[in-house]
């Protein structure tokens, strides 16, 4: 006994019930524009199952949150990776890419908030300074 189809999950279009050469079973959407299908499966109930299961809320909620964390990481290493491709960059010689202290600071550790800021400072200086 066959279920009614759900509307595609991707574009909210009408959904069909297909067979392949080997007598398996699709779901596609009817949108020529949006071309979705479901996984083949070897009878039509099978695959208008697998065609109308949908993510839950707290699955989709969950999956959206990760997503958007990762974007976060993702934004942030691009920033550390701008940093020190400019603090690479535009080390003085001899000590290219060192980062050097006053002896009366020696022994003195900064936080890497700290560091960053003071090359987004240099950095905005230097930008600042040229034509």
């Amino acid at each position: 006994m066959q279920s009614e189809l759900k509307p595609c999950a991707h574009c909210g279009g009408e959904a069909y019930i297909d067979d392949d050469t080997m007598g398996h079973s699709v779901v596609c959407c009817k949108n020529i524009e949006c071309r979705a299908q479901g996984p083949f499966r070897p009878t039509d109930d099978e695959a208008i199952a697998a065609w109308n299961a949908r993510a839950s809320d707290a699955e989709i909620t969950h999956l959206t949150e990760a997503l958007r964390a990762a974007e976060e990481r993702e934004t942030a290493l691009h920033s550390d990776a701008e940093r020190y491709h400019w603090l690479r960059d535009h080390s003085c010689p001899p000590h290219n890419f060192y980062i050097s202290v006053p002896d009366e600071f020696a022994g003195q550790r900064y936080a890497p908030d700290d560091v960053d800021a003071y090359i987004d400072a240099a950095r905005q200086a230097l930008a600042g300074a040229k034509p």
